[in-house]
């Protein structure tokens, strides 16, 4: 049997070999030391040391737990514990070890650099800036120790020291690429943009393999706006690691914002497939769903968003915004309710509820939730843009019209805001002329157009520009004003004050009282171009002109009406029916076509009126009644005071400029206006529409 003193020479001899780098041979006689006696904290501490040389972290750190059960094992041994326990991401652990060696040796670099490490993990922010100061006093020249002390106090927003400590450890160590990387990501995070951009540089010229380097300099070019460049870093992260999600993400984002939402949503999809549970492609593959429309699609992957993390708040939002979108807005109330139990401090869920009150009518509530979203966030357009359209339903203009000067700042706001040195005008009586521009479609133009009628009575020469369809019939209308195409440019000399036709409203329509001053109908057609109602020899039948589809971008689906509605009506032998829809393409759609040729209405009007709004017009004053969807044509009867029924959907689609009371257009006086019962159900609309012709005929 070996006694101890044998032991301790058997010991000297594996310590002499270790120190030899003769590691097989210690580590033999070590064994057999430990076999007799197991917890010798010597031949652990060491039998540990060679373990770990030879990357055999696990069985490294059973020996150097064994070693410091006695309490008198070395101060090494305790601190190479600690390391053990910081590789495993047991802080506590590893803070409890550092702690035992620095009271055994004393203040020393390692000891309280890895302490302070520890710390930091733990959250323990303070505690760990307190030790990396000391191991400072202790070694100034290693550029590791400033590099973690720069994360602390980054991590605790204290930016500015963060920053001179990242700077310290690149001073010190020019190749050190982590810290050229972090200081690139804090420089990102202070909005310093380029400087953030050159320390990636720096950081990828040193190391050109590490993805998340390009990642977040892509990250730190699409906050520039430079997202070709962003999707090339985006790419090269690919190349290095193509089964990291985050860049497949990232380029997703960027292919977003260059509304490229298809090839996002494959991006998405990709990283979807590494990762199943990624959550925020899940939700950013919803979003561009529902810029594409395909709410359907986009409900099915917010449900998954959602199964992932219920309580996740952009996916309950989402999911609010897309009922709604759906015309479901009594569940998508209940979705923006839980999306403010979650998070009360963001503006747009409060935008968003009052966007769905809108459309159930509710104004006053509609109003209380703009109101705090514009609390939160003073320049959010969509709830500056949707208080307006409550305010005009319930006719309080001079609210209205302050809201609805953020239409520029609205992403679905296709027009652009004229640029001019010339001041706006805002009714005032100065200058000799003023330059009216064109904004928005057709059916803008015409309605802000009745306040032509007011305008001609001021003392001004006036300048407007029109779509150019518009020119010919408003310069027979209004022969004192001069008409210009919208696409040409006007030279700033021929005007003194500016204003953009939908603003006109603001500056003339201050109450219900002020809409009355317009006068109709307030254009004229010119009828010996167009002589149909002769040509028609009908004796005793009302002559009805017919609209039923809108190919407006937003909303045309829900303010068109399937043309099979209307055969019933279009039986009535007493009615002869006039085909007022424009057709974009050259030929009319199939099932149209044969509804049209079987009722014996003209098909071809379609393609003529497309281009002709003259001869539109002309078509529409032959007619004894007009019987539209929300579309130009509609507008157009209203300016000619055509007798009209206007058929609206129930919630979306529905303008605010079709508000009234007892089912009359405010802007319109010869407009009446059905409105849907049910979303997409025109049955009824339908139904009223027949009782009103049988009304009419009977009379």
């Amino acid at each position: 049997m070996i006694n101890d003193k044998e032991i301790e020479r058997q010991l000297r001899i594996a310590h002499t070999l270790y120190e030899n780098y003769e590691y097989q041979l210690s580590e033999e006689i070590l064994i057999k030391i430990i076999k007799i006696s197991p917890l010798n904290t010597k031949a652990n501490e060491l039998l540990a040391y060679i373990k770990a040389n030879n990357g055999d972290t696990k069985n490294a750190h059973k020996l150097l737990s064994n070693a410091c059960l006695d309490s008198n094992c070395s101060a090494e041994s305790q601190y190479y514990l600690g390391v053990s326990f910081l590789n495993l991401n047991k802080h506590s652990e590893a803070i409890k070890n550092f702690k035992i060696s620095i009271a055994k040796a004393g203040n020393y670099f390692e000891g309280l650099h890895d302490l302070g490490v520890a710390q930091a993990k733990l959250g323990l922010l303070d505690d760990a800036i307190v030790n990396f100061e000391k191991a400072s006093q202790l070694n100034d020249k290693k550029s590791t120790l400033f590099f973690n002390l720069g994360n602390v106090y980054e991590k605790k927003d204290e930016n500015e020291k963060a920053l001179i400590n990242y700077n310290k450890a690149t001073n010190l160590s020019p190749k050190f690429a982590e810290a050229w990387f972090e200081k690139g990501n804090l420089l990102s995070k202070l909005n310093k943009y380029d400087d953030s951009i050159k320390c990636f540089n720096i950081a990828i010229n040193i190391k050109n393999d590490v993805s998340e380097f390009f990642i977040n300099k892509g990250v730190t070019l699409y906050k520039l706006k430079k997202y070709e460049e962003a999707l090339h870093c985006y790419k090269k992260a690919i190349e290095i690691d193509p089964n990291l999600a985050k860049p497949w993400n990232e380029a997703g984002v960027v292919l977003s914002e260059m509304m490229e939402y298809e090839a996002a949503i494959k991006n998405y999809n990709k990283a979807i497939e590494i990762d199943e549970n990624n959550i925020e492609s899940w939700i950013n593959k919803t979003v561009a769903l529902v810029e594409l429309k395909k709410f359907t699609s986009a409900l099915e992957t917010c449900n998954i968003a959602l199964n992932i993390d219920p309580k996740m708040y952009e996916a309950v939002l989402n999911k609010g915004v897309i009922l709604s979108n759906l015309n479901k807005s009594d569940e998508a109330l209940i979705y923006f309710d839980k999306a403010i139990q979650l998070n009360k401090d963001d503006s747009e869920v409060y935008s968003n509820k009052g966007e769905a009150l809108n459309l159930q009518q509710k104004f006053n509530e509609a109003i209380i939730n703009f109101d705090i979203s514009l609390e939160i966030n003073k320049n959010n357009a969509n709830a500056h843009h949707n208080r307006a359209y409550a305010n005009f339903c319930q006719l309080n203009f001079e609210e209205a019209w302050c809201d609805f000067s953020w239409r520029w700042s609205l992403n679905t706001m296709k027009s652009s805001k004229l640029v001019s040195n010339k001041p706006e005008w805002f009714g005032e009586l100065k200058g000799n002329r003023l330059f009216i521009w064109a904004e928005q479609g057709i059916g803008e133009q015409i309605m802000f157009s009745s306040l032509f009628s007011i305008l001609r009575n001021y003392p001004l020469k006036i300048l407007v520009s029109l779509d150019r369809k518009l020119i010919p019939i408003y310069k027979r209308s209004f022969p004192e004003f001069l008409f210009y195409d919208r696409a040409t440019k006007i030279s700033e000399d021929k005007y003194d004050y500016q204003c953009a036709i939908g603003d006109l409203g603001r500056n003339l329509i201050k109450n219900k009282v002020d809409l009355a001053k317009r006068v109709f109908p307030y254009l004229i057609i010119e009828e010996q171009k167009f002589n149909k109602k002769n040509n028609l020899k009908i004796k005793k039948k009302i002559i009805c002109g017919i609209s039923w589809k809108s190919y407006g971008k937003n909303f045309g689906f829900e303010k068109s009406i399937p043309i099979e509605n209307f055969q019933e009506i279009f039986n009535n032998k007493e009615i002869k029916f006039i085909n007022l829809q424009y057709e974009k393409g050259n030929t009319v759609p199939i099932n149209e076509r044969r509804i049209l040729e079987k009722y014996d209405i003209d098909v071809n009007e379609n393609i003529k009126i497309y281009e002709n709004i003259d001869y539109l017009c002309n078509l529409i004053s032959e007619c004894d009644l007009v019987i539209t969807c929300s579309n130009s044509t509609a507008h157009l009867a209203g300016a000619l005071n055509k007798h009209t029924i206007l058929m609206v959907p129930k919630e979306r689609g529905r303008f605010w400029y079709w508000s009234g009371y007892h089912k009359q257009s405010v802007w319109y006086p010869s407009v009446e206006i059905i409105i849907q019962e049910e979303v997409n159900d025109w049955k009824l609309p339908i139904l009223e529409l027949k009782n009103y012709f049988n009304k009419l005929i009977k009379n």
